[in-house]
């Protein structure tokens, strides 16, 4: 998240999703979990429809998106690190491979890894040895955390050695992209630290008339607010609270229609 304003990005990987088409398709599930170790589902699986393309770059296989709805019920926001994670580090991933229940795995960061992979350099992705867990197709774009709870990457693939096993952990790293490149090089500190990315809002109907009213009666007019940013450059706008202010504002009250939770484009309506 950026400072206090709390929009719903998500980090994920350039080659899942690198078209605002694709962004605009995403699924997003939240508490996709088992209620117990191996067990059913949890029910109560919260869906986020749709996101926006912020900015994407194949160098170190990221993507950002802006989902169009924050979910609902308390949320933790990740900050994030763009200080390159040491060698030998321990780091940490949740991920869901093959489109399945929440993962764990744990991993160790190599700086000198025995054996690299086409694409995927050392000064723009991180190699780890998992230590715990397991990751497979659909893991990518699950986000490498380091232990203060920052993300410092991305996943990318896994880099397969001699005799490979997916069981045996020495025989494979995973690869992920480096976070610190990415806010460095590749777009991310003008998003998320430079103020890139903006509201843009316009109010129809700015002066009400209501002219004359019954005594014990009431008029209702609507004010439409509507979100003009544009989907690749700005951000979700959202209206927490109306204040009535001025000459007699005790015989006015405004009720919105809905949460006033607009992306880009998006309208809603007070009364």
């Amino acid at each position: 998240m950026r400072l206090n304003d709390f929009q719903p990005f998500l980090l994920t990987a350039s080659h899942c999703i690198n078209t605002q088409a694709a962004a605009a398709s995403v699924e997003a599930r939240f508490d996709y979990h088992t209620i117990s170790c191996n067990g059913a589902e949890n029910p109560e699986v919260i869906l986020v429809n749709g996101s926006n393309l912020i900015a994407t770059n194949s160098d170190t296989d990221f993507s950002l998106l802006l989902l169009h709805k924050q979910p609902s019920g308390e949320r933790v926001f990740l900050g994030w690190d763009t200080k390159a994670a040491e060698d030998d580090e321990i780091l940490h991933s949740v991920h869901h491979p093959a489109g399945s229940t929440q993962k764990y795995t744990r991993h160790q960061n190599r700086i000198n890894p025995v054996n690299l992979c086409s694409g995927s350099p050392t000064d723009k992705f991180y190699y780890t040895r998992t230590q715990a867990g397991q990751a497979s197709g659909g893991s990518s774009g699950g986000l490498l955390i380091k232990t203060n709870g920052k993300v410092t990457g991305q996943l990318q693939s896994t880099c397969i050695g001699t005799g490979y096993n997916p069981c045996n952990y020495s025989t494979y790293y995973h690869t992920w992209g480096r976070f610190d490149k990415s806010y460095s090089d590749n777009d991310l500190q003008y998003w998320l630290a430079d103020g890139g990315s903006a509201v843009s809002i316009s109010i129809s109907d700015q002066n009400l008339d209501f002219s004359e009213t019954t005594t014990g009666y009431n008029d209702t007019m609507t004010i439409k607010i509507t979100n003009d940013g544009l989907i690749t450059q700005h951000l979700n706008l959202q209206i927490t609270s109306i204040d009535i202010t001025g000459i007699n504002s005790f015989e006015f009250s405004a009720h919105p229609q809905g949460d006033l939770y607009m992306s880009p484009g998006g309208s809603g309506f007070i009364d």
